[in-house]
């Protein structure tokens, strides 16, 4: 159990270690262990009951993940779109957000809002490259 627990740490710290944030909000982190969890669980094990299916195989009774599964990454910077419906207000379309984990197996995903800093289920938004957009800028000498 305690080989357990030290290597779900190992795992978040070097997701920690690979993204920009300063601050981690307590939503954040559950979702980071969360997420370090299912990707522990998602392949199969060498020392597992069997070395074809995973412990998330085995439980769920789902097959093993392709790569069209993993789109979206924990910690990306999105924006989520508020309304498909088009209207003519001037309420704002998108909301900036923080990717959390899939929320279902029909395409939602949990983000965390950047503006109220609570968890929103998504079907649709458009992931924002911030490396395009500082080249972008540096090109253009801005």
């Amino acid at each position: 159990m305690e080989r357990s627990i030290c290597t779900i740490k190992d795992a978040v710290r070097t997701t920690i270690y690979g993204l920009p944030y300063q601050f981690y909000p307590k939503l954040m982190l559950k979702y980071l262990i969360l997420h370090v969890y299912l990707l522990l669980n998602l392949f199969p094990s060498e020392n597992g009951v069997s070395s074809t299916l995973s412990p998330h195989s085995l439980i769920m009774g789902q097959p093993l993940p392709s790569y069209t599964n993993f789109f979206l990454q924990f910690g990306e910077y999105v924006q989520v779109h508020n309304n498909p419906s088009i209207s003519n207000t001037k309420a704002p379309r998108t909301t900036g957000a923080i990717a959390l984990c899939q929320a279902n197996t029909n395409g939602g995903w949990y983000f965390m809002s950047l503006t109220t800093g609570t968890r929103l289920t998504r079907y649709s938004w458009t992931v924002f490259q911030l490396w395009t957009f500082t080249n972008m800028c540096l090109s253009l000498h801005i």
